[in-house]
């Protein structure tokens, strides 16, 4: 594990903790550590963070949350509590966690006692939780740019960026890409102050995992996303907030497009 200083000013440092194998690296990204002193050296942690861990109740939720995008469970089925803690050979207790977690996602209603009902889940729901994700990523990095941080960071982003391996097939190129794609962006927020704005972006990312396992990214729409990210660091390089923006709302916008295209033609 190595840990990577990327910012430098007067408050705040983040850090990303990188974790290699001979096959790939993943990234997990912490708040921002604080520190109470600062050097002519640089900043000392004094407290910082650790990366998600998958628990019991987040790998139920990932599996129920593919088998409603899927249609095992359609909407208006009834979920009982019970019959799906045997299903997944598990206690009650994260089923009923998976459940809130899905309600907040829109994807059930819980009724206490009673198990869940599944809720219709729509484009426009899928284009409304776009539109927000975009509004907290133009916060967030109107943040970002304006921070001090180094040319190893945009190198750091240079690198994730360049991970897709397009010789693979489409679908597998389209969950690596996802996976990248995430690394990418969560690297840039690292050194974002604003937690809930952060909180908010993130939340749905396991939702739009499960629908874009679903309807994949073609290898085109996937390039091109790849160039907006390149355009993305060259605008961070400048501290061209204005640039960035107007490159948030184009590759967020395109992403939302490509993927309510396919929900038109595909099963929901």
């Amino acid at each position: 594990m190595h840990r990577r200083p990327f910012l430098r000013d007067k408050n705040i440092t983040a850090f990303l903790f990188v974790l290699r194998s001979d096959s790939n690296v993943n990234l997990c990204y912490t708040k921002a550590a604080r520190f109470d002193h600062i050097s002519n050296k640089g900043a000392i942690p004094i407290a910082y963070d650790q990366y998600e861990i998958k628990t019991v109740a987040n790998l139920i939720t990932d599996r129920l949350r593919e088998d409603i995008i899927n249609g095992v469970y359609k909407a208006g089925e009834h979920i009982v509590l019970g019959e799906l803690a045997q299903k997944y050979g598990v206690s009650h207790m994260p089923i009923r966690e998976a459940f809130q977690c899905l309600k907040g996602e829109g994807l059930l209603e819980v009724k206490q006692y009673k198990g869940a009902r599944v809720l219709s889940f729509s484009r426009k729901d899928v284009s409304n939780i776009y539109d927000i994700r975009m509004v907290m990523e133009q916060l967030i990095m109107s943040e970002v740019v304006q921070k001090n941080y180094s040319e190893e960071f945009l190198q750091e982003l240079e690198r994730i960026n360049q991970l897709t391996d397009f010789t693979q097939p489409s679908s597998q190129l389209s969950e690596q890409y996802q996976q990248i794609n995430n690394q990418f962006h969560y690297t840039m927020f690292t050194l974002c102050e604003n937690n809930r704005a952060r909180d908010m972006y993130v939340f749905y990312s396991n939702l739009f995992k499960a629908l874009k396992k679903k309807h994949p990214n073609t290898i085109e729409e996937i390039r091109n996303a790849t160039q907006d990210h390149r355009s993305m660091i060259e605008a961070l390089r400048l501290h061209d907030a204005q640039e960035l923006s107007q490159i948030i709302v184009r590759h967020a916008t395109q992403a939302k497009n490509n993927l309510l295209k396919r929900l038109e033609t595909d099963a929901f």
